[in-house]
């Protein structure tokens, strides 16, 4: 079981004088993992090389070649 403030976490809030937030997304419900609305981030989507980085799977164009 992970501890609820690892030292190295205290440290580092001390030092940047920071204030620890608990992410409202963090929950039981949901597998207590990351969740994110842009896995993609800034990538444009298209259907073709032409038009998009990425098709509408996220596999990235290289010619004619998805990767």
């Amino acid at each position: 079981m992970k501890e609820k403030n690892p030292q190295w976490e205290v440290h580092l809030r001390r030092i940047l004088e920071g204030t620890f937030v608990k992410n409202p997304m963090w929950l039981q419900s949901l597998g207590r993992s990351v969740v994110t609305g842009h896995p993609l981030g800034g990538c444009a989507m298209g259907e073709t090389v032409r038009t998009g980085v990425v098709n509408h799977a996220g596999q990235v164009f290289y010619g004619t070649v998805f990767f």
